[in-house]
This record gives C-alpha cells, structure tokens and sequence, in this order.
C-alpha cells in the first residue's frame, strides 16, 4: 500500500459513522438506528462494542432490516437503505426492528414484555426514528 493509499485508509478509519441513537426509558438505555451497506453498519456496530467479527454481509443481503444484539451491547436496527417516510413498507420495516430492539433491551434488565411500559417505549423508538431521519440526510 503506498502513502497516499495508506492516508486515505486512515481518514476513512477517522471518520465517524452517522447513526441515531434512540433513548429508552428516560435515556438510561438505548437503540441505535442506521442504514447503509455492510461496511457502514459494521464500523456502527464496532462504535457499540459488537465483536469485530459480527457477521453482516450474509445477514443484511435481502433483508429489508435487521436488529444486532449481542451480550449487552445496545441494540442496533439497521436497513441497507435509507427508510423513506412516505414508504409504507420502510414503515413497516422500521416498526417490526423496533420491537425486535426493545424486546432485546427489556430481556437485559428483566423487564415483562407486552405491557404498557413495553408497548409506549416501542411507539416512543419508532417515533424518534423517523424525526432524528432528517439527521441522517
């Protein structure tokens, strides 16, 4: 690899991930939301201490979303495209991963799951999903 090339490599490394990140339960947990081609969500998902070796290639390919969880780590909803608000299927897609994620983050603290607690928080990430949407132009 020669100067130039290891210098781009370098800034490309530096650069930080877009992401939202979503609070639960008055910000003492939370989601993380994203989009973009494996590459982008792996370097997210380092961002939140997955394992380096987190498989996504396989696993974003034909999916229209997805929900990372691994041990405590946050968990992160990722779509391989930017959601369109106005695309009742990106919707769709966005509500489904959001049960999936908080689900997740209820299993962590040993929360009941499909009580009201539950069912505000899933309504409260989505709504903060596609508001903070406008952040991630």
């Amino acid at each position: 690899m020669n100067k130039q090339e290891k210098k781009a490599v370098k800034k490309w490394l530096k650069k930080k991930p877009r992401y939202l990140k979503v609070p639960v339960l008055h910000d003492r947990y939370s989601i993380a939301f994203c989009y973009g081609d494996a590459e982008k969500i792996k370097k997210i998902l380092w961002n939140f201490h997955y394992p380096k070796n987190t498989e996504v290639d396989a696993l974003i390919n034909g999916n229209r979303g997805l929900t990372f969880y691994a041990g405590l780590c946050h968990p992160v909803i990722a779509m391989p495209v930017k959601p369109d608000p106005k695309n009742i299927d990106h919707l769709e897609t966005i509500v489904h991963e959001c049960v999936h994620a908080v689900e997740r983050l209820f299993q962590q603290i040993n929360h009941p799951i499909g009580d009201e607690i539950y069912a505000q928080s899933v309504g409260a990430t989505f709504r903060q999903i596609l508001e903070g949407l406008k952040k991630l132009s």
